[in-house]
């Protein structure tokens, strides 16, 4: 979603879309870095006051050596000090329903709830997506670090098949290279039997290749580029649905391989993916038809990057198929077999 700037002068929002910048240079794997410094001083300064974003940032990067690390002392400490406010996600989400067909209203709607979101921020130190992603690029250019907002789509088991941007997160260059980061999906979970959000820090989306980030996240296309924004987003909700683990994995996915498959009874389900990592545990398919689930060890082949499943389907139906490694998913399909 937009957000604004809010009026104070330490506060500097700009209500626009942003197109990512073309990457130069090598992206590198930041997953086997030593952040426990960054970490040290993030966690020296729990419920710190934002009201003064730059004396903040100062802080928080204090005797740092490098950009990496003080990007993740910021990242870190927004992650675990910022609490995630599911009752605005729920009356957002009610309007972006309400306005799946409408992108005038939509845009107004956004302007409108920007402001609420922003104070929310600013006041108890609780927000939703947009507002983590700006807290992160203000404390960042406070630091004197690249970093900017993408607002865009992105696909989660609540919201599959997002018609209007429901997401946003953050573009940083770490050494000249831009990286993706999502300080929303890394600060922890909402807890709807108690009501409260748990803070749990999870590194996978930060610092992540956009290449990787784009199995579940699609910046929105400048305006003027509607049709092609619609064609895109079409082809992203088209593809199998990923998961976290997918990204630490560093999955890929082929242009042909989709969310629906169709199978004839007796024939070969056959799944692809492509990772420069591993897979050392076993792989499973987990069916499920009519509420039962039945787990399978499918057919795997592995040629240098390439992985392919394939399982015999002998029984007519239409299956929600979960491709696991281990205990930990990787991607779901739907599977229609005739």
């Amino acid at each position: 979603m937009v957000g604004e700037r809010n009026c104070c002068s330490f506060w500097i929002f700009v209500a626009i879309f942003i197109v990512p910048s073309v990457l130069f240079g090598q992206n590198v794997s930041w997953k086997e870095y030593d952040f426990s410094r960054a970490d040290e001083v993030a966690n020296l300064y729990p419920n710190y006051p934002i009201g003064n974003p730059k004396k903040l940032a100062d802080l928080l990067t204090a005797g740092l050596p490098n950009e990496q690390e003080k990007f993740r002392s910021i990242y870190k400490w927004v992650c675990s000090n910022i609490q995630y406010d599911q009752q605005l996600y729920y009356k957002n989400l009610r309007q972006r329903k309400k306005n799946k067909n409408n992108t005038t209203a939509q845009l107004q709607w956004e302007r409108k709830f920007s402001k609420k979101v922003f104070s929310t921020l600013l006041e108890k130190q609780k927000t939703i997506c947009s507002g983590y992603a700006y807290l992160v690029q203000e404390l960042s250019y406070h630091a004197g670090l690249d970093c900017k907002v993408i607002h865009g789509y992105g696909r989660t088991t609540t919201e599959p098949n997002p018609s209007n941007p429901n997401h946003s997160w953050v573009e940083v260059k770490i050494n000249g290279v831009s990286y993706a980061a999502d300080p929303t999906w890394s600060s922890g979970v909402y807890n709807n039997s108690t009501g409260q959000f748990v803070h749990n820090f999870d590194a996978t989306y930060f610092l992540v290749d956009p290449l990787i980030l784009a199995l579940n996240h699609l910046p929105r296309a400048d305006n003027k580029e509607k049709e092609a924004n619609n064609e895109r987003l079409i082809h992203f909700n088209a593809k199998p649905l990923a998961y976290k683990y997918a990204v630490q994995k560093n999955v890929t996915l082929s242009e042909l391989e989709g969310f629906e498959k169709e199978v004839k009874r007796g024939g070969q389900l056959v799944l692809q993916f492509e990772s420069d990592k591993l897979l050392d545990a076993m792989i499973t398919l987990r069916l499920v038809k009519n509420g039962i689930l039945k787990v399978v060890v499918p057919t795997l082949e592995h040629s240098k990057r390439l992985y392919t499943i394939s399982e015999v389907m002998d029984n007519k139906g239409k299956y929600m198929v979960y491709l696991f490694e281990g205990d930990q998913p990787l991607l779901s399909y739907q599977v229609q077999v005739k």
